[in-house]
């Protein structure tokens, strides 16, 4: 089973950013229809075990461009996309991410209700936002903005303290988030993985080591 990540935080926070940290790039599949990216773990993400054929799963593409991850499935895509990586049980992922505005819904916390979920929130404040877009000559609605900045939060707080990060992306470089995402997330992961196994041996399968 499958670590469910959500990544969330306001326009420019570097959510897609932080995503691709965990993706060994040179190994990516991408899936068309709809738009999901298999990847390998990159090798410093390797702990107990040897990973699966494709330990990361990612929903949208992750293909190097300026706008990867969700922002690659449509609207209409959405519920097809997670169905589809269900049905396929995340192709045996470590872990499977969730990144931006468009799957942070709570819609979607209800339909993975069976599953191990985790979010990791990226705090930037209006300023360093404006200055990020500014950069990226995005010109996006204020009013817009200002409530995207609301639902991130808001989707965040759902998530028992156990269970969710805060980053400061004003002041944390992307290194950084990476490796406190890393800390965070190997716990959760650890005690899912002893938990599959156990159930694997329970029932008689071969447990893959």
């Amino acid at each position: 089973m499958s670590l469910i990540i959500y990544v969330v935080g306001p326009p420019a926070s570097g959510k897609t950013t932080l995503v691709r940290q965990f993706l060994y790039m040179k190994s990516n599949i991408l899936i068309n229809s709809p738009k999901i990216t298999l990847s390998a773990m990159k090798q410093s993400l390797i702990k107990d075990d040897k990973p699966t054929k494709f330990p990361i799963c990612a929903a949208g593409h992750y293909s190097g461009n300026k706008f990867d991850g969700a922002d690659t499935i449509p609207i209409s895509q959405i519920h097809k996309t997670i169905k589809y990586m269900v049905k396929n049980d995340f192709w045996d992922a470590e872990y499977t991410f969730l990144d931006g505005d468009k799957l942070a819904s709570m819609k979607l916390r209800h339909f993975f209700s069976l599953f191990e979920t985790v979010c990791i929130y990226l705090d930037i404040s209006m300023e360093t936002h404006i200055e990020r877009a500014a950069k990226r000559k995005s010109k996006q609605n204020l009013t817009w903005v200002k409530g995207r900045f609301t639902k991130a939060r808001r989707f965040y707080e759902t998530f028992p303290e156990n269970k969710r990060l805060r980053l400061n992306a004003d002041k944390m470089t992307t290194e950084e988030m990476f490796k406190a995402s890393e800390d965070f997330l190997y716990p959760h992961w650890s005690k899912l993985n002893s938990a599959r196994k156990k159930e694997e041996a329970h029932n008689g399968k071969t447990v893959k080591i």
